[in-house]
């Protein structure tokens, strides 16, 4: 029985060995990545040939490798062919730390790639995966909106100059709404100036006088003078802001309908 599993082994072993002999004519490397294990009456006869193996790849890893390498994951060599491979220029491993990597360099129109980050402990690398997933989310928005509005506070800026614009057309009790709304929205801006070490009240009144002038301004954080966000390729994503605008009054009326407050844990005094 053990002689008939190593043939049957062996067996599927030869299938890919006569697929690489197939395509790899000219001596090109060839590489198998499997979900389980190879054991090594395997592993020594690919070797031989020249095929390089990984073994053990976790699922995601496997739909990531063939998103960026192309081909796809077969469950059975009986159905190899060469329509089914997958390609890359450069295959090798490197020890990082206590594990090994694998990394499949120079391939062909990815569809998914890996962003290696190090840092020299666990808070650094959590901040750098912080700003690169939020960079990532940035385009990734702004590539699904198609649009972008300036920056450094300037829209809301031109949406306060706006709604104190619209004001004046309404009449009643709603004047009062809209003017809080639209003082809400400075928030924006007089947190950038803050957040800078600038006078709030002086970046907002330079930023008012160079709006009502016609111009798109927003806050300079070297010197708090305004600045214009286009010229300086400073942009905020149409969909953040849309729903900003949306959940703002949304929240706002739900924390005003709120009556009384419990807070849970205290004492009761008599």
């Amino acid at each position: 029985m053990i002689n008939a599993e190593r043939a049957f082994v062996d067996g599927k072993v030869n299938k890919i060995i006569a697929l690489k002999n197939l395509v790899c004519a000219n001596g090109e490397d060839f590489l198998v990545v499997n979900m389980k294990g190879i054991d090594t009456g395997s592993l020594e006869l690919l070797q031989k040939v020249g095929i390089s193996a990984v073994r053990r790849a976790k699922l995601r890893n496997m739909e990531r490798t063939t998103l960026a390498c192309g081909g796809r994951q077969m469950n059975s060599v009986e159905t190899l062919s060469k329509d089914c491979l997958g390609w890359a220029g450069h295959v090798y491993e490197e020890t990082i730390g206590e594990d090994k990597w694998v990394f499949i360099e120079e391939v062909k129109e990815p569809k998914s790639v890996t962003i290696l980050m190090k840092g020299p402990n666990q808070p650094p690398l959590k901040r750098i995966q912080d700003a690169v997933k939020d960079g990532l989310r940035a385009v990734n928005n702004a590539m699904e909106a198609k649009f972008v509005v300036p920056g450094a506070g300037a829209f809301e800026v031109a949406l306060y100059n706006h709604l104190m614009e619209f004001r004046k057309k309404v009449e009643g009790k709603d004047r009062l709404g809209i003017e809080a709304f639209a003082a809400a929205c400075l928030e924006i801006p007089r947190v950038i100036a803050k957040n800078a070490s600038h006078d709030c009240v002086d970046v907002l009144v330079r930023l008012e006088a160079a709006a009502d002038k016609g111009q798109i301004a927003g806050v300079g954080i070297e010197k708090g003078d305004p600045i214009d966000p286009i010229a300086l390729g400073i942009w905020d994503n149409v969909i953040v802001k849309r729903h900003q605008l949306q959940s703002a009054p949304a929240i706002a009326s739900q924390l005003l309908a709120i009556d009384e407050v419990i807070r849970a844990g205290g004492k009761v005094q008599k």
